[in-house]
């Protein structure tokens, strides 16, 4: 199995989990009801509006309050006395009040109100003290903690479209002499970090809240405001997208190495073909040396016999004079 079937399968699974952890996020979003006192569930197309945005009745929290010296004012410091206020997001006020924000719902009528910004929610800093404290002038902690979320998130959108183009590019064969998957599994790990971070200050989030509006968690606890529960449901999404990482950061580890290997492996071919042409040039050499040895030794061999003619003759024609020369002396005599 190659880089791009292996790239291809960390794609596909990663998706399907991806999809999962994404939709039970949203079930978790919108059907949860385990936050808040003040949630008075209604089911309007199985939508729990007032706890999805944090919506507290503010004749409610006044009523449960009153021994706590609970006051809403808005940016002019005049109290408030009717409406709906959302603590969590810079404490935005609703003119509307729970009882009529219900009742439109379940008309199926668009709720019509106007909201109303930088509110205040003073009460006791602790139970029996007159001095008041605003729950919704975060302290400097909870802005950096914040802050640093949306960072995360924001950058790790970011890393998983730029990992999705060089995941498509791998499995469409770009950069072939590249090993591409090398660099989408350092950005991966990179997620993997960044969701686990954000899960982390989630969690914290949720059960230190009552430190960020400068109430310690007994005082807290006392006061009739919104319990910041564990959204059970949202951290199983969150966890479930963290494995579709995880997983898709295992199996391009896996792309990663057969990549390597398929890189090294187009280099040996190459060399392999020269060496195959190596053997040629030296069959040839061989050849030539071979028939340069035997023409040398056929040469020398026709030599020797000629030589061995050549000196047999000349031995012969030598020897013929002597007994010429013999057979004169002989006649002398």
């Amino acid at each position: 199995m190659g880089s791009k079937i292996t790239s291809c399968l960390a794609a596909i699974i990663s998706l399907i989990l991806l999809t999962l952890g994404l939709t039970i996020l949203i079930l978790g979003v919108f059907l949860f009801t385990g936050d808040g006192i003040f949630s008075g569930r209604v089911s309007v197309q199985d939508i729990d509006y007032i706890t999805i945005l944090r919506l507290v009745d503010i004749e409610e929290l006044l009523a449960k309050n009153q021994k706590y010296h609970v006051q809403v004012l808005n940016s002019n410091k005049n109290d408030i006395k009717k409406g709906m206020i959302q603590i969590e997001s810079g404490c935005m006020v609703y003119d509307i009040t729970k009882k009529e924000f219900l009742e439109a719902l379940k008309e199926k009528k668009t709720p019509k109100f106007g909201i109303t910004y930088d509110n205040q929610i003073k009460i006791a800093k602790e139970v029996g003290s007159n001095e008041l404290v605003n729950i919704c002038d975060f302290t400097k902690g909870y802005k950096i903690l914040m802050a640093g979320y949306i960072t995360a998130i924001v950058v790790c959108v970011l890393l998983q479209l730029v990992i999705s183009g060089l995941t498509i590019g791998t499995i469409c064969g770009c950069c072939a002499r590249f090993n591409v998957p090398k660099i989408i599994v350092i950005m991966s790990f990179v997620t993997v970090l960044l969701s686990t971070f954000c899960v982390v200050l989630e969690i914290i989030k949720r059960k230190t809240f009552h430190s960020f509006m400068g109430l310690d968690e007994n005082t807290y606890s006392k006061y009739n405001l919104p319990k910041k529960n564990i959204n059970w449901t949202i951290l199983l999404g969150s966890l479930t997208i963290i494995t579709s990482n995880l997983s898709f950061l295992i199996l391009m580890c896996f792309a990663s190495s057969q990549r390597k290997r398929e890189i090294n492996n187009g280099n040996y071919k190459s060399s392999k073909y020269k060496s195959k042409n190596l053997p040629t040039k030296k069959s040839s050499s061989i050849s030539t040396s071979k028939s340069g040895k035997i023409g040398t030794q056929s040469s020398s061999k026709s030599n020797i016999k000629s030589g061995k003619i050549t000196t047999f003759s000349t031995q012969k024609s030598s020897t013929t004079p002597i007994s010429a020369k013999g057979s004169q002396d002989d006649n002398n005599n």
